[in-house]
């Protein structure tokens, strides 16, 4: 099984997901919706078109290498936000205590906060988010890679070439 062919097999069995944006506020909001299944036709090398796909492959690295980027800025977002909210609930617990907490102690006691479900499910949404987006990326890149060496393998024919 080829590199592009895991991919497609990844991808064709995974549930869309949210890319996000980081709007003025700081925040990051749900933006564009990804479907799996609708970019696979995308990754697919066909043969009778391959000179349109070599005009369009570098675009498309470039368009999913954009959103890649986006994904990272909202996960580190999120993880900076997780953390103050998670400092700010140690600090609480810290005054509020009656005797000294141990690490472990305050580790226990976020995790056992009722908020803290909801910064785990966020953070791993963006995190699958970020991943799902990477691993198009790849795809993309992986296509450009065996259609240089489908050019390559044609040029060593003795057919028409055309370069990427």
């Amino acid at each position: 099984m080829s590199e592009l062919s895991a991919i497609i097999e990844r991808l064709s069995n995974m549930h869309s997901w949210n890319i996000h944006e980081v709007k003025n506020e700081g925040m990051p909001t749900a933006w564009y919706e990804v479907v799996g299944m609708s970019i696979i036709p995308d990754l697919v090398i066909k043969e009778e078109g391959l000179q349109e796909q070599a005009q369009a492959i570098s675009a498309q690295i470039a368009h999913w290498g954009r959103l890649v980027a986006q994904c990272k800025r909202v996960v580190d977002v999120v993880e900076r936000e997780y953390r103050i909210w998670r400092d700010t609930l140690k600090m609480q617990l810290i005054e509020s205590a009656e005797k000294k907490m141990t690490d472990k102690s305050l580790d226990a006691a976020v995790r056992a906060h009722a908020d803290y479900r909801i910064w785990y499910v966020r953070m791993e949404s963006v995190e699958e988010a970020y991943n799902a987006t990477q691993a198009v990326l790849e795809g993309f890149k992986a296509k450009k890679d065996m259609m240089r060496r489908i050019i390559y393998r044609r040029e060593e024919d003795g057919v028409a070439t055309l370069s990427l």
